[in-house]
């Protein structure tokens, strides 16, 4: 029977019989049959596409591989670079509002010490309590380098599954945050069956059929 012919045959197929899902058998075993012939003549070339990309991905990573390792640390001395110059810049501000406010404090004391010599302890009392406010100037950002850019990149870490279930439970976190484990609750649905029993979940069972060639 050819191939064409039999998944022709598979389509147009009605069981109503004991008869009918005999012959419905021998049509599956033939489709396993022509499965099986055709995996046999491709796979050595899938195989070997597979090995062979494999391969060349193989050269590919260990080409770029110390290009890739050499920037990492070219970008990680930029970068290091870049924060320890913005540090600087916010030290050199600090000490530059730091020196401005004493300034202004000791002219606020000297004219505070006049008006005192003249006889005016109110005025002098005024000056003493009035506020001194030092502007904070914006610091100047590391020079920038042409090609050359830096972004922020956040990202999001749990570090306390049970309280972000709580969170979830409460309505106070979306439920996409929560991820199940799958392959972990398969198992267990397969070793308990009915007797499963978490909260949420459930076994639910479908029929499989094997067919041999």
């Amino acid at each position: 029977m050819e191939s064409n012919e039999i998944v022709t045959l598979a389509y147009h197929l009605t069981i109503a019989s004991a008869e009918d899902n005999g012959r419905a058998a021998e049509i599956a075993k033939e489709l396993k049959r022509f499965q099986v012939e055709i995996e046999a003549s491709y796979r050595p070339i899938v195989d070997a596409a597979h090995k062979a990309h494999k391969a060349a991905l193989d050269e590919l990573k260990a080409k770029l591989q110390p290009f890739e390792a050499a920037e990492k640390a070219v970008k990680a001395g930029m970068l290091a670079w870049a924060k320890q110059e913005r540090e600087r810049l916010a030290e050199e501000e600090r000490k530059r509002q730091e020196a401005e406010r004493k300034r202004r404090e000791e002219e606020a004391l000297a004219e505070a010490e006049l008006l005192s010599t003249l006889g005016d302890a109110a005025g002098a009392d005024a000056v003493m309590e009035a506020p001194i406010i030092v502007q904070a100037e914006v610091v100047a950002a590391p020079e920038k380098v042409a090609g050359v850019t830096v972004r922020e990149v956040w990202s999001g870490e749990c570090f306390d599954l049970l309280a972000l279930a709580r969170a979830v439970g409460e309505g106070k976190a979306s439920p996409d945050l929560l991820m199940v484990n799958g392959p972990e609750l398969n198992k267990m649905a397969r070793a308990m069956k009915h007797a499963l029993a978490i909260p949420g979940c459930r076994a639910t069972v479908a029929e499989v059929m094997g067919v041999q060639a």
